[in-house]
C-alpha cells in the first residue's frame, strides 16, 4: 500500500539523518471513511481533519513527548533585564512570575537546549545548588 511505502521512506530518511531514535508521532487521517486499511505498528492515531475526530488524542500525545524534554526552573532576573523575561516566554512555559524588591522571580519550564543560557540568573538560594534549579520551584528559593 502508497501509506507503507512512504512510512518507509520516513524511517530511510530519518536513519541517514541519523535521528532514528527520534521520538515521533504517526498520525492517520481520514479515519472517518469507511474501507481504511492501513495497519501500523499499534502505536498510531488515527484522526479526521474533517470530523476533528482523534485531533485531542493526538495533541495530548504530542504534548507529551515535548514536554518530556522540560525541566522546572527558577531564576531571578535582574530588575534592569526585561529583555530576558520576554526571552523565557519565548522559549519556555513560564508558571508564574512574582516582582521583588531584588528582581523578578520567574518559575518556569524550561527546554533542556536552553538551560545553560539562563543558569546566571539561577535563584540564589534555590535547594539544588548554584545552578538552575530543576526541582520543584519552593517559597524560599528566593528571599523576598
Amino acid at each position: 500500500e502508497e501509506a507503507v511505502a512512504r512510512a518507509a521512506v520516513v524511517d530511510r530518511v530519518l536513519a541517514e539523518l541519523d535521528m532514528a531514535g527520534t521520538p515521533r508521532v504517526e498520525a492517520v487521517n481520514k479515519c472517518d471513511l469507511p474501507g481504511g486499511r492501513y495497519r501500523g505498528d499499534g502505536e498510531e492515531i488515527r484522526i479526521s481533519a474533517l470530523t476533528g475526530e482523534g485531533l485531542t488524542a493526538l495533541l495530548k500525545r504530542l504534548d507529551r513527548i515535548l514536554s518530556a524534554e522540560f525541566r522546572k526552573a527558577t531564576l531571578l532576573i535582574p530588575m534592569g533585564r526585561g529583555e530576558v523575561l520576554s526571552e523565557l516566554y519565548r522559549v519556555g512555559r513560564v508558571d508564574s512570575v512574582r516582582y521583588l524588591a531584588k528582581g523578578i522571580r520567574v518559575e518556569l519550564r524550561l527546554h533542556e537546549k536552553h538551560y545553560g543560557r539562563y543558569r546566571e540568573f539561577a535563584a540564589r538560594g534555590a535547594r539544588r545548588g548554584r545552578g538552575v534549579s530543576s526541582g520543584n520551584p519552593r517559597r524560599d528559593d528566593v528571599t523576598e
